[in-house]
């Protein structure tokens, strides 16, 4: 069943026009019409509220995409870390292409999105990590803050911010 917006329309007025004469009858019509309009109230209230709800126009769920890295863009270091992890085989199954790993470094309750290369996947490692959003990540990421690292939503290790690079 195609429901066009002039049939919408007219489904609507027409519900409105019924609400209308049923308030009309009750606030000034003789006692005996009060009746038919309570029925008129009624026929709006319940089923024209579902007929509207059934015949409202559908409506195309949008879904904002999360942001993400460049395939292809250029590394560019924003600060030198350590990290170890507790499991380096499983923390590296988020390496893209170029061999970088996607993860999060939570610092208190903030997590920022990182990308770091993984060339050879050990327990501990000092690298260079990109931050997605600089700008949010380097007010907090200061020589010595130490945070978790998250691949796939789970803690897969930890680290320390050893120094900041490429600020200018």
């Amino acid at each position: 069943m195609n429901i066009t917006p002039e049939k919408r329309r007219r489904i609507y007025i027409l519900l409105a026009a019924s609400v209308t004469v049923g308030l009309l009858l009750i606030g000034f019509g003789p006692p005996e019409a009060k009746d038919v309009g309570y029925f008129l109230v009624f026929v709006w209230i319940v089923p024209g509220s579902l007929a509207l709800l059934y015949f409202a126009k559908p409506r195309q769920r949008v879904v904002a995409a999360l942001p993400t890295f460049l395939s292809k863009s250029p590394f560019v270091p924003h600060v030198h870390t350590r990290i170890s992890f507790s499991d380096p085989q499983r923390s590296n199954a988020r390496a893209d292409e170029q061999d970088m790993l996607h993860c999060i470094f939570v610092v208190d309750s903030e997590g920022f999105t990182v990308r770091l290369p993984m060339d050879n996947p050990a327990s501990a490692v000092e690298c260079e990590a990109e931050f997605l959003f600089p700008g949010k990540a380097l007010v907090r990421m200061n020589p010595g803050t130490r945070f978790a690292v998250l691949v796939d939503g789970s803690t897969r290790g930890t680290g320390e911010v050893l120094a900041q690079v490429n600020c200018a």
